[in-house]
């Protein structure tokens, strides 16, 4: 009976060492895992002291920028106001322009050589033989004058015009956009070299980008190329039909010519099925359609050929 009672307490013994071990090694790693937990706690402050540190940095420099950019609003503000001063003199004041010697030429004769074809006036050429308009002329118009006329005496019967033309009547400057009126006054310096071809040149052009409410700077070549052959009335009429016939160039002569911008396009197609290397070319080269057909379709190509 005591050897029995031996055995089971020896047997008792090993099982409470057993679980001593247990619990030295579950303590083992308790103490591990308290470890842990306080270097991941250590690592989480610091990582949101960083986070804190950022969000101040942030917010310093987000705060700088919007000073920065009040300072500059305010900047732009003040230059804002300034243009504002300068245009309201600049159209207040009687700046200096094409207006003042056009108004007072066409003032000084009723019948002014100016109405009827450029070409009928014996020192045209002589003039204007160096204008940007005739840079191609290559000495034809110098020729035959009469031969010239009498060959494009019928171009307004293949535009459907027939009869006489409402007479030019002249429009004020301030009749039209400030803005509209430079450009104007700037396209026909680049177009004739005399102020008495520019004014009855500018004279047209007033009359027609007020019954457009628009203008292109094409127009300018255009009408001044008809007037050589043909008179002021009769080359606004023929302007008109280029301008507002769905058989010509409808939408070409606006600020946002949508229309060329279109045809342009379609151009664009027609030379790849065409002539694939020379499109691939163009393109290669980063030339749009718009920039080299911009003189051929607006402008007719009469700066070109």
């Amino acid at each position: 009976g005591n050897h029995a009672a031996l055995v089971q307490l020896s047997q008792r013994g090993l099982r409470l060492q057993d679980q001593q071990r247990t619990l030295q090694t579950v303590s083992k790693t308790n103490t591990n895992l308290q470890s842990r937990v306080t270097e991941v706690e250590t690592q989480v402050h610091e990582v949101k002291q960083q986070i804190n540190d950022l969000q101040q940095d942030v917010a310093s420099k987000l705060e700088a920028l919007k000073q920065e950019s009040q300072a500059k609003m305010q900047q732009l503000h003040v230059l804002l106001e300034q243009m504002q001063a300068v245009q309201v003199q600049t159209v207040s004041a009687p700046a200096p322009s094409m207006a003042a010697p056009c108004e007072a030429e066409a003032q000084s004769s009723a019948e002014s050589e100016h109405f009827q074809p450029f070409l009928r006036d014996p020192v045209f050429m002589e003039e204007e033989e160096e204008a940007p308009l005739l840079l191609q002329n290559k000495g034809f118009l110098q020729g035959d004058v009469a031969a010239v006329l009498q060959q494009t005496a019928s171009w307004p019967a293949l535009l459907g015009l027939s009869g006489d033309h409402p007479k030019i009547v002249d429009v004020e400057a301030k009749a039209l956009d400030v803005e509209v009126e430079r450009i104007i006054e700037r396209d026909i310096e680049r177009t004739f070299l005399k102020d008495h071809n520019r004014c009855a040149l500018q004279r047209v052009l007033r009359v027609l980008a007020l019954e457009f409410n628009n203008y292109a700077q094409a127009m300018c070549y255009v009408t001044a190329y008809l007037m050589l052959t043909h008179t002021d009335a009769t080359a606004a009429a023929m302007v008109r039909v280029i301008n507002n016939n769905e058989k010509y160039i409808p939408g070409y002569w606006r600020t946002e010519a949508a229309a060329f911008g279109t045809d342009a396009f379609v151009f664009k197609a027609l030379l790849e099925d065409h002539d694939s290397e020379l499109a691939e070319h163009l393109v290669s080269c980063c030339i749009s359609p718009e920039t080299y057909l911009q003189k051929w379709f607006t402008a007719l190509c009469i700066q070109n050929l």
